[in-house]
């Protein structure tokens, strides 16, 4: 029995390394997103992840900032299009390849916030 508590109390830790990956592993996926608004298929599935991890990432922070009360750091603007937010994200891995080794969601988050930081 202990065993097996032990062996579930790690799979979410185990889960969770697998599915964030790195900055590396986001940059490989966005780059075959490059520029959605031109008319490039969505049916790879690095330009899947690439937009469904920001996505998700935006989703986060909007329940963080409306469930607890937080005031928002990321300030996207009216009609920003995945095409922008896919090219703010990839210029800011091609402009910081020192911080590509960080977690793909501090990668994320400090691309929006020098694109779009509230302040």
């Amino acid at each position: 029995m202990f065993f097996l508590a032990s062996v579930l109390s790690a799979f979410p830790l185990v889960c969770h390394a697998a599915v964030t990956g790195s900055g590396n592993d986001l940059l490989e996926a966005c780059a075959e997103a490059r520029n959605p608004d031109a008319g490039l298929s969505f049916d790879d599935v690095g330009s899947a992840y690439c937009l469904g991890y920001l996505h998700g990432y935006i989703d986060r922070e909007r329940i963080t900032i409306k469930g607890f009360r937080h005031t928002p750091l990321i300030c996207l603007p009216a009609g920003v299009t995945n095409g922008q937010l896919t090219l703010v994200l990839l210029n800011y891995m091609q402009d910081h390849p020192d911080v590509l080794h960080w977690g793909a969601d501090l990668v994320t988050m400090n691309a929006l916030l020098a694109a779009f930081s509230c302040d």
